[in-house]
């Protein structure tokens, strides 16, 4: 069995890892994992787009790319041109890197919109609770309830 190990980083968000040997590596190196590990947020459904990642501006819909596996809208063609452009690497970087503060939030609206009762997945297994708080293990895996995310879908 997997088991899954997760960290609160300073973005109010938690980061999951495969083991402890990589919460200290990314402890160590920050820099170096900030993009995936924004990335990481974003994909767990706890940040969501509200701006153009390369410029800050509001970003078109029409305007979008996978990055990362995630849709990434942009604010104009010459963004989107620039992101395809990159490497994948580097298109992690351009997208989730410098600006992802201000391209990017904590979604907080959806968790006030419905305080009663949602979603909750285990980013273990997969498995899906329902109810105001996830569970305090997961019946499938057993991992702890700091593994679950609220689902927005």
């Amino acid at each position: 069995m997997i088991r899954g190990w997760s960290f609160r980083n300073g973005k109010q968000g938690k980061l999951y890892f495969s083991s402890p040997e990589c919460i200290e590596e990314f402890r160590a190196d920050r820099f170096t994992c900030e993009a995936k590990a924004n990335a990481q947020l974003v994909m767990t459904g706890q940040f969501k787009q509200i701006k153009c990642p390369l410029t800050g501006d509001e970003f078109a819909p029409k305007m979008k790319m996978k990055v990362c596996g995630l849709d990434v809208c942009f604010c104009s063609a010459a963004c989107l041109r620039k992101a395809k452009r990159a490497s994948a690497e580097k298109r992690a970087e351009l997208v989730f890197g410098k600006r992802f503060d201000e391209a990017f939030a904590l979604k907080r609206d959806e968790m006030a919109a419905d305080p009663a009762g949602g979603k909750w997945q285990c980013v273990v297994c997969g498995y899906v609770h329902t109810g105001s708080t996830p569970p305090a293990k997961c019946p499938k895996c057993g991992a702890k309830s700091d593994s679950f995310v609220r689902k927005t879908s």
